[in-house]
């Protein structure tokens, strides 16, 4: 299991600490910058970045004299951790008729599972084109409303889609398009 913290639950215990002091805000800016400095390395869950974050936040509580406050008897509480990287060769072939278009991850295209598998794999899904996938009750969105998902690969532009060349964006929305 990875030790993971975030900055503002910290903060709160730190000002939960009985006769704790007056925060001081060059003392804060401080530890802003030092948790923020590439030697952190962004501090991700599961790097040696935040082993360093880890190590450098129980170091300040123990030295304003704050008691481990978990069930273990430590400062952190126990989180277990999944991650996945995506196989960066890993195409995607997408086939009308006899016409075939081959895209490149990262290069035409994205792919992510919320599964936590080895692999997953489609084979000859249907691709369903759900604009950005925006779900906002509040503005009266919804790319989903009325769509049946089910059995289908969802197709949405990212945000990154301005890395994609015109020419390849053309090539794809073209290859949707045409008709059976």
């Amino acid at each position: 299991m990875k030790r993971s913290v975030t900055f503002f639950f910290l903060l709160g215990m730190i000002c939960m600490a009985a006769d704790f002091p007056k925060i001081e805000e060059s003392a804060l800016i401080q530890h802003i910058k030092t948790l923020s400095s590439d030697r952190f390395e962004g501090r991700a869950p599961g790097t040696q970045g935040e082993t360093r974050s880890v190590e450098y936040i129980e170091s300040q509580f123990k030295s304003i004299g704050l008691e481990p406050g978990d069930t273990d008897g430590t400062y952190f509480q126990r989180v277990p951790m999944v991650g996945a990287t995506p196989n960066s060769s890993m195409v995607m072939t997408l086939r009308r008729e006899e016409k075939t278009l081959r895209l490149q991850y990262l290069e035409d295209f994205v792919a992510w599972t919320r599964q936590m598998v080895p692999d997953s794999v489609l084979k000859d899904s249907p691709l369903l084109f759900v604009g950005y996938g925006v779900q906002a009750p509040e503005f009266d969105w919804d790319d989903y409303k009325g769509v049946d998902v089910h059995g289908k690969t969802l197709v949405m532009p990212t945000i990154r889609r301005s890395r994609i060349l015109p020419i390849q964006r053309n090539s794809i929305r073209k290859f949707l398009a045409e008709k059976q």
